[in-house]
């Protein structure tokens, strides 16, 4: 983002061309330090006349982009944000349909939440993992896990034996509820009024009380007065150090003082890629907006992942194509109406190829992917059907 809105300065003082000149005279990859220091060389124009102003620029992206720290109150609020986004999600009776909120309504504990952070564990009680992933969503896995002090969380006791037990609580607490001998259910506390606290809970039921055996995620009202022995544990918000893109939109603090507008193409859809394979296959890949050897190898590990949870294709997950990683592909075709696991690895293919979607990574096969799907297919010289098999997914992993 900071080397974008250098680009822009260039383009303001000199229009697409100096931006090109200076980007012919950059050290790649393209960051705002190769960047500075290709326009010192430049000479004429506004760009290599106004070094001051340059030099202005560059300082000020350094102090507000570049080494922008994290609040912990910001940190705080993007979990909240994402906790609330899940309210009305229900759990499933089947492993299908886990990124919709409503369809394939049941009792049998299937949830995203569990694919997704802690999948040996699916159909389990999920009000804790509901936490997990919250966390994760918001900060990465990495940071989710020094949050919690362990990963994932998934038995409240845990929790408890690991944190201070406060008897109040603050927003960004995780509540736990004590029914006279254990802790037995667990949720985000996102606002505090005196005695009364709301908190975002998985695993529990619309109503007043207490469900620790539920069917989805709800919105409750809780008074600390009326529940004995329930505590709050506090995780160290201080140490989040960047908040994920699938964390949605946050405010901006409030040192930030608006001094003019700019106008830039937003944030890389290899960078969205890579934050993808990062939180739903722990790729540990660097989120840096190139698509290099790891990120192909994160990415063929992921197709096999995927086949191996929705079809049992009991692939070897080696990152690796060979021959039955590509049978595999050609058996299980994916075209619109697929709602999986895979339809996810589709999604992050194509914004590994810089082509984004209006649904985003959604898991969900619509017409925004279908039409995804078409458009790679054309710029790679494929008959474009808009179905995804083994020859698209096979480009897709730079096969």
């Amino acid at each position: 983002m900071d080397a974008k809105m250098m680009c822009a300065n260039f383009r303001h003082q000199g229009g697409a061309s100096a931006v090109k000149r200076i980007l012919a005279k950059t050290t790649k990859p393209y960051t705002l330090d190769h960047l500075y220091a290709a326009c010192q060389t430049d000479t004429g124009n506004q760009v290599g006349a106004y070094k001051s102003r340059q030099k202005m620029v560059y300082n000020a992206l350094k102090t507000y982009i570049t080494n922008y720290k994290v609040t912990a109150a910001e940190a705080i609020q993007a979990a909240v944000k994402i906790a609330k986004a899940e309210i009305g999600y229900l759990e499933k009776k089947s492993n299908a349909n886990l990124n919709s909120k409503t369809a394939n309504a049941g009792t049998a504990n299937y949830t995203k939440y569990w694919r997704d952070a802690d999948p040996a564990n699916q159909a389990s009680p999920w009000c804790a993992c509901f936490i997990s992933w919250v966390f994760m969503k918001a900060f990465g896995k990495a940071t989710a896990t020094k949050l919690l002090k362990h990963w994932p969380y998934i038995y409240v006791p845990t929790l408890a034996g690991l944190f201070t037990n406060y008897a109040s609580p603050k927003v960004g607490d995780i509540f736990m509820y004590h029914n006279g001998s254990e802790f037995s259910h667990t949720g985000l506390v996102i606002s505090v009024s005196g005695d009364k606290f709301v908190t975002i809970e998985g695993n529990t039921n619309d109503g007043s009380g207490v469900v620790a055996e539920g069917i989805g995620v709800y919105q409750k009202t809780r008074y600390n007065s009326q529940l004995p022995g329930s505590k709050f544990a506090r995780p160290n918000y201080s140490i989040v150090t960047s908040i994920n893109g699938s964390g949605g939109d946050i405010t901006p603090p409030s040192t930030w003082v608006t001094t003019g507008t700019a106008v830039c193409t937003g944030s890389s859809p290899i960078k969205t890629a890579q934050n993808a394979l990062n939180s739903k296959f722990n790729a540990g890949l660097t989120v840096d907006g190139i698509w290099g050897s790891a990120c192909k190898t994160a990415y063929i590990k992921a197709i096999q992942s995927a086949l191996n949870s929705v079809y049992g294709a009991g692939l070897t997950a080696d990152g690796i194509w060979g021959t039955n990683i590509s049978n595999a592909c050609a058996a299980h075709v994916l075209s619109e109406g697929a709602n999986n696991l895979y339809v996810g690895v589709l999604q992050i293919g194509l914004y590994a190829h810089n082509i984004t979607l209006n649904s985003g990574i959604d898991s969900s096969f619509g017409p925004s992917t279908k039409q995804g799907v078409i458009k790679f297919q054309t710029s790679q010289g494929l008959s474009a059907d808009g179905i995804a098999g083994r020859d698209t997914f096979a480009r897709l992993a730079g096969v």
